[in-house]
């Protein structure tokens, strides 16, 4: 049996590997040491998956002539991730658009039945703690819950409807930062730079008792700050000097007071907005900004 990597053919030897499952675990962890992840598998023509590996994990080696292994670095699995869902996503509002319109009902049941299964990934795929994903993502879990309980009520259709349009809007957001990080980032260099003197105003709106205004300000510096973390962490892979310390410590103290800032402001917690004021956000933003715009990346 030939064990082919990415098209090129592998000098392995083999240890007490017997079954195909086997041979696929040990190059998961020989792979994972040099930061690669399983993409997708082909015995011999014929497409195996990777996740429920069920149907094939139990074969012996001598039941192929081929196994062919495309791997990838972590942005890759992740693009992979975002295209499987978006795709789902998009079968859905399709499948709901011709319900809509008087369409067979059965499309709809069959790729709504599937929804469970992609809900349960969304948060690790989003890079999301299943918590903030319910806060988050709170009025298209109440939409889904609306549908099952009401499977055929129009308001409930058009409600679900518009939220996974919501949602194929983040996720092609996602993609786009993966496939552009550089533009993406410059992008999101311009947003902080906008919004970073939105930190005093916050402040003085808190102080002044237009706490309504201070949340939507804190909203938006968490969106920006949020979004140039992903980045920064996009590009942190091909880009050593993001992994250097300060700046990786830098990364991790503000994605820590955007989760605290977030906690805030659903909880409308005025105290604690002001608490994170003074972590003084503002020069470590603009440390952060510094050591972005001396990455080189291809817009």
């Amino acid at each position: 049996m030939k064990i082919i990597i990415n098209n090129e053919e592998m000098d392995i030897t083999l240890e007490k590997e017997s079954t195909l499952g086997e041979i696929f675990t040990s190059l998961q962890e020989w792979l994972s040491q040099g930061g690669l992840y399983p993409l997708s598998l082909e015995l011999d023509d014929e497409t195996a998956d990777i996740v429920d590996q069920s149907g094939w994990s139990g074969r012996g080696l001598e039941s192929i002539g081929e196994f062919h292994l495309r791997a990838g670095n972590l942005n890759q699995l992740r693009q992979q991730q975002l295209m499987v869902i978006l795709d789902y996503i998009n079968l859905l509002i399709q499948t709901l658009n011709s319900l809509q319109n008087g369409g067979d009902s059965g499309m709809f049941t069959k790729a709504f039945s599937e929804y469970t299964h992609v809900r349960s990934a969304l948060p690790s795929v989003l890079r999301l703690e299943e918590e903030s994903f319910v806060n988050d993502f709170k009025r298209l879990e109440n939409a889904k819950a609306a549908v099952e309980s009401a499977p055929g009520d129009e308001a409930a259709l058009n409600e679900f409807h518009n939220r996974l349009k919501d949602l194929r809007i983040i996720l092609l957001d996602r993609l786009q930062e993966l496939n552009k990080p550089g533009k993406e980032l410059n992008t999101a260099i311009t947003l902080l730079k906008n919004i970073v003197p939105g930190l005093e105003e916050a402040g003085v709106a808190l102080q002044t008792g237009r706490e309504r205004e201070a949340y939507g300000l804190m909203f938006r510096i968490s969106e920006t700050a949020a979004k140039f973390i992903r980045i920064m962490n996009i590009l942190s892979i091909d880009e050593p000097e993001i992994r250097h310390d300060e700046v990786h410590r830098d990364l991790q103290k503000l994605s820590e007071i955007i989760g605290e800032m977030n906690q805030a402001i659903s909880a409308e917690d005025t105290v604690m907005l002001a608490d994170l004021l003074e972590y003084d956000l503002q020069e470590l933003l603009e440390s952060l900004i510094d050591a972005a715009q001396g990455v080189h990346a291809e817009a």
